[in-house]
């Protein structure tokens, strides 16, 4: 992916899912999804030398792609609609306590 804007691009949701390693510019949301070196590559937004570098060290370092997509796929869980679910109630119990203490 080469986004120079993304605010939270659920394709690399997808790729993770899917076992496809994930290389990407760090544009907007990407970052708070793709931990680089963790579950995926990341460059520099209009950066498309460093791209390109980025796809030729997973064509080169051989375990580096099996690395990254055993670690994505695990990341999935957290977007899970049970997971997402329960953390979205939690939030809103926290904010409705919040406000009583204050009122």
């Amino acid at each position: 992916m080469s986004p120079d804007l993304d605010n939270m691009p659920g394709s690399v949701l997808e790729c993770f899912a899917s076992g496809l390693p994930v290389v990407s510019t760090n544009a907007g949301g990407v970052p708070y999804i793709l931990a680089d070196g963790e579950t995926g590559l990341l460059a520099g937004r209009g950066d498309h030398e460093a791209l390109a570098a980025c796809v030729f060290r997973l064509l080169e370092e051989e375990s580096l792609a099996s690395r990254l997509t055993a670690t994505a796929r695990r990341e999935c869980d957290k977007y899970s609609a049970v997971r997402a679910g329960a953390d979205w109630l939690k939030l809103y119990r926290n904010l409705a306590f919040s406000k009583g203490k204050d009122a």
